[in-house]
């Protein structure tokens, strides 16, 4: 039986990586999943307990030797992101999850050249409609602020990324001091809904889980242009992310899933799955509970391989993206590709939170 649904599952997943979609270069983070509510501000309310979540990503090592000045090296595009999310229960005998409140802050550096910092409040409601079996649809709304700064020092006119992996034109040299530092601050506002079947169930036992995600983020279009009388719009972003946990066998689950990212002229799209071991839970804390190994497909764009770990307390993940498309036109004199860590770990703060609803594969 075990053989016969793997076959099953293999098989679907390999005609889902055939199908043609291209995608333009980077979505924001290879392990979507592992970034909290900067990638979704509903995914505030599932958490049952105190949760902090960490990622970090590099991409893009550069070399200077090209250029005939001493070797250099480094990494072009950092991306780092915490966020901490508090539960909300209600009050009584009767105690229910309603929601939860959430903090993220997120820094990305290019090269010396451009610095983006954000951060910003999350709250998140809960609204269920099945007692049987845990049915939620929760709706997020984030606001908060994104600084843009722009060192002349180093920069260099040419292209610049667009935030969601295209590159766009820089040709600006107004009021640009060299040695100086220019910045714009600007309100940020993003709504996201997430729809989720069985996701609190015991992930030992045969079942299926499920859950989509929306997100709408730049609702207000703001200048992001530091320049005076120059405008430049940050575009609207629209993200979908979705995945279903299978039991495969009595130790393995399977986990497929989708993350595609827009914002009207870029777009990146990746398909993956992963699997993960179970060893027998206990309540020790150090000592994993889950392995995880998975594989994605960016079409178009890279090949990416995830390793992982951690139990109920705790998560650890790695991944390496293995770049294969027509990026490199953009990255004359790079070398390498670009990794990611990322962790999570959850607090049980509260006598309320009796066991997590949050989607267990792959170490969310």
């Amino acid at each position: 039986m075990f053989k016969y649904r793997l076959l099953v599952f293999l098989f679907i997943f390999n005609i889902l990586l055939s199908v043609q979609i291209y995608a333009q270069n980077d979505p924001a983070f290879s392990q979507f999943y592992a970034s909290g509510i900067y990638l979704n501000p509903a995914i505030a309310g599932l958490e049952h307990r105190f949760a902090i979540t960490g990622i970090h990503r590099s991409q893009f090592k550069l070399d200077q030797t090209q250029n005939g000045s001493a070797p250099t090296t480094g990494f072009l595009y950092q991306t780092n992101s915490l966020s901490i999310i508090i539960p909300s229960h209600s009050k009584g005998e009767d105690s229910y999850h309603r929601g939860g409140f959430g903090i993220n802050i997120y820094q990305q550096g290019s090269g010396g050249v451009a610095n983006v910092l954000g951060a910003s409040l999350t709250g998140a409601y809960n609204i269920k409609f099945s007692s049987s079996i845990p049915q939620n649809i929760t709706f997020g709304l984030q606001a908060g602020f994104v600084q843009r700064s722009y060192s002349t020092e180093n920069i260099r006119l040419g292209s610049g990324y667009d935030g969601v992996g295209g590159f766009n034109q820089v040709t600006s040299t107004d009021q640009l001091i060299p040695g100086s530092t220019i910045s714009k601050i600007h309100p940020d506002f993003t709504v996201g809904l997430l729809y989720y079947y069985n996701a609190g169930r015991n992930i030992y036992a045969p079942g299926i889980s499920f859950y989509l995600g929306l997100v709408g983020s730049h609702l207000s279009r703001p200048n992001a242009s530091p320049f005076l009388n120059k405008t430049d719009r940050v575009p609207f972003i629209f993200k979908l992310h979705s995945g279903v946990e299978i039991h495969l066998a009595r130790k393995l689950n399977a986990s497929p899933n989708v993350f595609w990212i827009t914002n009207g002229t870029n777009n990146a799209f990746t398909l993956g799955a992963s699997f993960t071991y179970l060893i027998p839970d206990h309540d020790e804390y150090f000592k994993p509970t889950r392995l995880v190994f998975g594989y994605s497909y960016r079409f178009g764009d890279a090949m990416i391989f995830q390793i992982g770990f951690g139990s109920k307390y705790y998560g650890v993940g790695f991944s390496y993206d293995l770049y294969t498309s027509a990026i490199s036109q953009y990255r004359k004199g790079f070398l390498g590709n670009a990794f990611e860590v990322s962790f999570k770990t959850t607090l049980h703060i509260s006598k309320k939170a009796k066991k997590s609803s949050k989607f267990h594969t792959p170490l969310m």
